[in-house]
């Protein structure tokens, strides 16, 4: 398959890149910014992307996917700037879409889970969406525009996707940084979700793409765990006195509303594909493992000391709850 990936600079996005170079597939990748590392420099708010994308990959027979990891960040934007947000998420992202479709381009569009409340009790592809938030709602306008005009668009919902590379950008790497620097992690207070690693999601992707799968579908880990709850076991596997302390959205100083209860039901993507999600302690492991790597690499004497790859007690704890929360 011939991909282009729109966002190809970002967490995902240059996972994404990875994972479908890896299964030998020749990729292309955007990025908001000049191009750089072979990146075509694409501005999805004000450029076409027929004419920005070579002529190699739109005139090619061979099956063509874009895959759509680029957004607003961050989610208060949405609030501060909506016109933006709306011209951006909605009505650019839309035409993207459509100007590919007649290029013989399918696409993947990328969702939140917060396209439901805290109400909804299991959150399946059937369920109904309620969003509370300025971002989800955005969000739900795009997967409603979009599934409207192009159906046979594949749209997947995601959770809070984290990493095992202590070298890239995500939450465990924030996590690991306040840790250095002996400050508070301050998570948001009664927050469950399902923490997924961005590596199954693109792999996710690529399942997706070569399946021809359309329409929309719930993509992440089964595991649901409160956010405290994961800081606490993160902090527990190094040798620190790191403190979490959990406070209100408000209190943080979040602007955009977020559900507390943004876990998913992906029952009918495992039952359709056979995936299996990685299990959330195989993640952490695999993170302190790499932070051992890393520290090696670079013998800096100003990290955190590097924990024993024997499971504590407390990973044993956390391990059981994850197993009870995930039978809920």
């Amino acid at each position: 398959m011939n991909i282009l990936v729109i966002g190809a600079s970002g967490f995902l996005g240059q996972h994404v890149v990875s994972c479908f170079q890896l299964h030998g597939h020749r990729v292309w990748g955007t990025t908001f910014r000049s191009g750089g590392d072979g990146l075509i420099t694409f501005d999805l708010g004000n450029d076409n992307i027929l004419q920005c994308v070579p002529k190699a990959f739109l005139n090619s027979a061979d099956p063509k996917c874009a895959i759509f990891c680029a957004g607003v960040t961050p989610m208060d934007r949405c609030v501060t700037d909506f016109a933006y947000a709306h011209d951006l998420m909605v009505t650019k992202t839309l035409r993207t879409i459509r100007d590919l479709r007649t290029a013989d381009c399918r696409c993947v569009f990328i969702s939140t889970s917060h396209v439901f409340d805290d109400s909804t009790p299991i959150r399946t592809e059937e369920s109904t969406p309620a969003p509370i938030g300025t971002y989800a709602e955005l969000k739900l306008e795009a997967e409603n525009a979009i599934i409207g005009d192009v159906p046979d668009t594949l749209i997947y919902r995601l959770d809070k996707l984290i990493g095992n590379d202590p070298t890239t950008t995500h939450l465990l790497t924030e996590w690991y940084g306040k840790m250095g620097k002996g400050v508070p992690i301050v998570t948001i207070a009664d927050q469950v979700f399902s923490p997924t690693l961005v590596n199954d999601i693109a792999d996710a992707i690529v399942i997706g793409c070569r399946l021809q799968l359309y329409g929309i579908y719930h993509v992440a880990s089964p595991i649901r765990i409160a956010r405290s709850q994961l800081a606490r076991d993160f902090v527990a596997m190094f040798d620190t006195n790191s403190v979490v302390v959990e406070r209100s959205a408000s209190e943080i100083g979040l602007l955009d509303r977020r559900c507390m209860n943004s876990w998913l039901d992906s029952n009918t993507f495992t039952s359709r594909t056979g995936f299996s999600f990685t299990k959330v302690g195989t993640i952490l492991d695999s993170f302190a493992r790499n932070v051992g790597r890393s520290a090696r690499k670079t013998s800096s004497k100003t990290q955190p000391s590097f924990p024993s790859t024997t499971p504590q007690p407390e990973r044993q704890t956390y391990e059981s709850t994850c197993h009870a929360q995930k039978n809920l």
